[in-house]
């Protein structure tokens, strides 16, 4: 026999180099990524420090300033602050509003690009530092600026991590050099090592291959040794007797051999048997697909009997169609793939029978494909289920479309009813006003002032009618217009609602506005929301002698929330589920105009984009109402409208 050589990719020695090396590699690497992580935190550190004290330095030396409005001042610190520090990019000082008073912009910094000068000389220095943080990478630091106990302003600088980057590009530099230089000799004196090292090993070697071809006479230097190649070599050289004892035996064990033969026949027929009264199927083919082996079950699910099938190619029991897949198993079986996976096959009366096969490659001594060996389970059952659940779908979907088609139709018929109903609500009321000015003008002095005060009780009746019908036609629009659904700019429509507002607010009345998040839903909608929740905190606070109304947004979780306060005359928390209830009014008309179909309309329009509504009051000192809406995704208010449909 020929002596077997040592593959190269299974060495010791290219093992043992692949895991000390790794670690070796491993362990460098982790050092030089600490390092640098810690230069790059105490780096931060200190830009975060030098940051916070020029921003309190300039918030101490502006309170005069601030309060006088002295800008020559404020533009003086802010310019001083800038360009003491090389990484400093811009400062700026707003009042206690967030209106910029002061600022600085550092023209020659990579930061401060065309966006941001064209924004700075527009005015707006916020804006053009929201596009500075947007294109490069700031450090921003704020402080107070206060006068005696009360905060009059902030004070902000901005730093560049520009300079920081560079400083880091050069220790990386610096590292990986060092890495290199480390990783080298690490690996020099590992390549020694194991040259040492293994030389004995591979004279062990080569005693093993010398045992392996039959040759027993094994002398081995080294014998004499104390250590673990010397207690391989005795041990080698004790094999070796062992196997020439072993040998001269051999004849004594052939009988016993025989003797496991039998045994080992008997106990096959045994598994025959087992495998004959399986409740699975079983199927063994040889290497060109036939048939070798088909216990009972296999056969009677094929309709055949075991002995008919054998010798058979697999394909006979196949339809046509399932070919191209079965080649796609026949190569996976090939490459040493067990898989699982459904068959069909076709029984000898025609019939389909599904099942669920097991298969598990057959390799010979050489680990050459030989076969394949599948076990079969039965499942046409289950599959004439499956079918009869996929009619099913089908017919409720038939069903849904339907009943869909009717319910459009049963819109447009609604649609039409209320324009209809419009015109003729309408019409009696008219009458009724026109009817009544006719006898305030024609026959004034014919009516004492309890028939004059009685006419005009049934005007104003009439004026109530009439907008009770455009409230009652609003909700219905609501909940029928499409939605277009886009990004709005909730900040812009509260500023549009309140000028529509203008003539109800009065000179007595404040709106404050905050920053509000943009949105996602119908522009249109949603203005007619801030209409409505502006126009209900100005008619309940306009009692007040300083009427104040509050907007305010902000985003928390998955959710924009936006919420309109007032300081008017409130309500109890108890009644808040009639708040939102079509026609539901907590104060009487006599002391409030109104429907009640105002917040009906906002909790149409916001469930109708996947939201949700809330209020909260306290009588005698205002009431906070407002309004959620999921965060800019166009299917959430897909999902709220198919939510407000079904409801």
């Amino acid at each position: 026999m020929e002596r077997e050589g040592v593959a190269r990719r299974a060495s010791i020695r290219r093992r043992l180099s692949l895991i000390v090396g790794g670690t070796l590699v491993a362990a460098v690497l982790v050092v030089g990524g600490m390092a640098l992580l810690a230069q790059r935190a105490h780096l931060t550190r200190a830009l975060e420090t030098k940051a916070a004290g020029l921003a309190q330095f300039m918030a101490q030396v502006s309170p005069l300033a601030v309060l006088s409005l002295n800008f020559v001042e404020m533009n003086n610190n802010v310019k001083k602050v800038v360009l003491t520090d090389d990484e400093a990019v811009y400062a700026i000082i707003v009042n206690d509003q967030r209106i910029p008073l002061a600022y600085y912009f550092k023209d020659s910094d990579a930061a401060v690009g065309d966006k941001v000068r064209a924004l700075e000389a527009a005015r707006n220095p916020l804006g053009a530092i929201e596009a500075m943080k947007a294109a490069a990478g700031i450090l921003e630091v704020e402080a107070p600026i206060n006068a005696g106990e009360k905060r009059i302003g902030w004070a902000t600088v901005g730093f560049s991590f520009e300079r920081m980057h560079r400083a880091l590009m050069i220790q990386v530099v610096l590292i990986g050099a060092f890495l290199i230089v480390v990783t080298g000799a690490g690996l020099l004196l590992l390549g020694f090592a194991l040259r040492r090292i293994l030389q004995p090993v591979n004279a062990l070697t080569a005693a093993a291959t010398q045992i392996s071809t039959g040759d027993l006479d094994v002398h081995l230097s080294g014998t004499d040794r104390s250590d673990e190649i010397g207690i391989l070599s005795r041990a080698f050289e004790r094999m070796s007797r062992q196997l020439r004892e072993l040998i001269s035996g051999m004849e004594q064990r052939m009988a016993e051999l025989q003797r496991m033969s039998q045994a080992l026949q008997k106990s096959e027929e045994e598994f025959r048997r087992i495998v004959d009264t399986a409740s699975e199927g079983i199927w063994v083919l040889g290497p060109e697909a036939r048939t070798t082996f088909v216990n009972a079950r296999m056969a009677e699910m094929l309709g055949c009997a075991p002995a008919d099938m054998k010798g058979r190619l697999f394909t006979d029991f196949m339809f046509e169609e399932d070919l191209p897949d079965h080649h796609r198993k026949v190569e996976n079986r090939a490459r040493g793939l067990s898989e699982n996976y459904e068959r069909r096959f076709r029984r000898r009366d025609g019939q389909a029978v599904w099942t669920h096969v097991s298969a598990t490659p057959i390799m010979d001594d050489a680990g050459q494909y030989s076969g394949s060996f599948g076990m079969f389970t039965d499942i046409t059952a289950r599959k004439q289920a499956e079918a009869e659940i996929r009619r099913f779908n089908q017919e409720l979907e038939q069903r849904v479309a339907e009943r869909t088609a009717q319910l459009q139709e049963a819109n447009r018929e609604l649609e039409a009813f209320s324009y209809s109903v419009s015109h003729d609500l309408r019409a009696p009321p008219r009458a009724i006003s026109g009817f009544s000015r006719i006898l305030l003008e024609d026959y004034a002095d014919k009516l004492d002032d309890e028939g004059k005060r009685m006419l005009g009780r049934v005007e104003f009746s009439v004026e109530r009618m009439d907008r009770l019908i455009d409230d009652i036609l609003e909700f219905s629009r609501a909940g029928r217009a499409e939605i277009a659904a886009a990004d709005v700019d909730i900040e812009k429509l509260a500023h549009e609602a309140c000028d529509e507002l203008a003539s109800l607010a009065g000179s007595r009345a404040r709106i404050d506005i905050g920053p509000l998040p943009r949105a996602r839903g119908d522009r249109a909608m949603l203005r007619q929301v801030l209409v409505n929740l502006l126009s209900n905190a100005l008619k309940f606070s306009r009692s007040k002698d300083a009427p104040l109304i509050a907007v305010r947004g902000s985003i928390e979780g998955d959710e924009t929330i936006y919420s309109v306060a007032d300081n008017g005359v409130g309500f109890d928390n108890k009644m808040v589920d009639k708040l939102f209830g079509m026609f539901e009014r907590l104060h009487s008309s006599a002391q409030f105009e109104g429907t009640g179909v105002g917040l009906a309309i906002v909790k149409r329009i916001v469930s109708r984009h996947g939201g949700r509504v809330w209020a909260d009051g306290t009588p005698g000192e205002g009431a906070t109402i407002g309004f959620a809406l999921p965060r800019s995704e166009a299917h959430d208010i897909e999902s709220g409208e198919r939510a407000f449909r079904a409801a």
